[in-house]
């Protein structure tokens, strides 16, 4: 009986660090030809290029992309124009998507439309932004949901296998210690042997006209004086340049911020780093999903995943400065305890063996 053809389809940095210990597993999982296409931002240097750590068997197909709310809409339907003719060509019998970026509703649209199963990666969690609204579009086009927790399977009447994400954690206790200033930036070159801080702030899409504002608010809640900061800028998405302004324009208001600026990190090396940080301060879901896993204490900042299913770890404060500030006191002051939220770091064998499973519907 021949292999089982499954394609996962990669559009950003997030959904690569999500799917990439299933595409090791799958190399030694029988009955199972798992092959990868990554398109969007996943191909552009200045957002990670992540493509980059594909081996050459990975598909890249150009779409076009965009940080503004209308470009999210015509980089969707490029996505699913674009996946159209690739699984048209390549007739997989399954096709993998992967959580709630807006390129998903492509990927999955195209796979409904052709009659081709499609399966949901991190389908049924809640995040309380326009990325519930893509995840569950997505989930109802899907005819297998994958989940990362028992309340999303439970949610979606879904299979729970963890996130692959967390299996990456596992592997950072393995890891050669990193030195991120290998990976370029921008910014003065600080020992980070004393101990250093972590910020990572997104637009959030609901939000968009506030973007600038929030990430100035943001930046003067810092402590700046005590430990060196490694900031890393936002992924691509309506709000970005707002952010990245925000940013360019502290850069050059206060010289003296002891802080090392990152357009990207590869997942593995980030890891480490946050790994051995005082703190993560942002908004990211790594905050709430990888740095459970670690045990690191992370200031949460605003709405971008006030629906999200957290760990001890974690500390909320809104867009405020001084609330800022004081949750940086109060998260450094925790002592908090890896939990299994969202893995338990075997989740990338676990899912590649579903994947094997024709049966799987």
């Amino acid at each position: 009986m021949a292999d089982r053809r499954v394609l996962a389809v990669i559009t950003a940095r997030p959904s690569y660090a999500r799917v990439a210990t299933v595409i090791t597993a799958a190399k030694t999982t029988p009955g199972l030809d798992l092959q990868v296409i990554a398109t969007a931002s996943a191909l552009l240097p200045q957002y990670g290029a992540v493509a980059d750590a594909l081996d050459d068997t990975a598909e890249r197909v150009e779409t076009t992309v965009g940080t503004t709310l209308p470009a999210m809409v015509t980089n969707t339907t490029a996505v699913a124009e674009a996946m159209v003719s690739v699984f048209r060509r390549r007739t997989p019998d399954a096709v993998v998507t992967i959580a709630d970026r807006h390129e998903t509703l492509g990927t999955a649209m195209a796979a409904a439309y052709l009659n081709i199963p499609l399966i949901h990666l991190q389908a049924g969690e809640r995040t309380g932004s326009i990325d519930d609204k893509v995840r569950d579009a997505v989930t109802a086009l899907a005819d297998v949901k994958l989940c990362a927790t028992q309340a999303a399977a439970d949610r979606v009447s879904g299979v729970k296998t963890g996130c692959p994400s967390i299996d990456l954690v596992e592997a950072i206790w393995h890891q050669r210690p990193v030195n991120p200033y290998a990976y370029g930036g921008l910014g003065p070159q600080h020992d980070l042997s004393r101990g250093y801080r972590v910020g990572l702030f997104h637009p959030v899409t609901t939000e968009v006209d506030e973007a600038h504002d929030q990430m100035r608010r943001v930046l003067h809640g810092l402590p700046v004086f005590d430990l060196p900061w490694l900031w890393i800028w936002p992924g691509l998405d309506a709000g970005t340049d707002a952010v990245s302004k925000a940013l360019r324009e502290h850069r050059e208001e206060a010289p003296g911020f002891a802080c090392h600026y990152f357009r990207h990190l590869p997942a593995v090396p980030f890891l480490w780093l946050l790994s051995r940080a005082r703190v993560l301060v942002g908004n990211s879901s790594v905050g709430i999903r990888e740095c459970s896993a670690m045990g690191l204490p992370v200031v949460n900042i605003g709405s971008r995943q006030q629906g999200r299913e957290r760990g001890p770890n974690v500390v909320d404060v809104p867009v405020d400065a001084g609330a800022i500030r004081k949750g940086i006191d109060t998260a450094e002051a925790m002592r908090p305890y890896p939990v299994a939220l969202y893995g338990d770091g075997h989740s990338g064998p676990r899912i590649a063996r579903l994947l094997a499973d024709g049966e799987l519907r």
